[in-house]
């Protein structure tokens, strides 16, 4: 059996300020979440529908995790 790497399918960072994350990534990128709770928020990226998220962790160092 072989297994291709395909790509990643979630990236998710961790910010301290949700609302200023949310803000930032929607001017860059050029579009709104797909999706959202007080918490956290996720975009989709590119032709494979890969997933931006950003969660706030307020007591976390941030960071990433793909």
């Amino acid at each position: 059996m072989t297994t291709t790497f395909r790509g990643l399918a979630t990236i998710r960072l961790h910010v301290a300020d949700l609302a200023a994350a949310r803000s930032w990534y929607t001017e860059v990128l050029g579009l709104d979440p797909y999706f959202e709770r007080p918490d956290y928020i996720e975009f989709r990226l590119g032709d494979h529908s890969t997933e931006l998220g950003i969660s706030r962790t307020p007591s976390a160092p941030a960071g990433v995790v793909a």
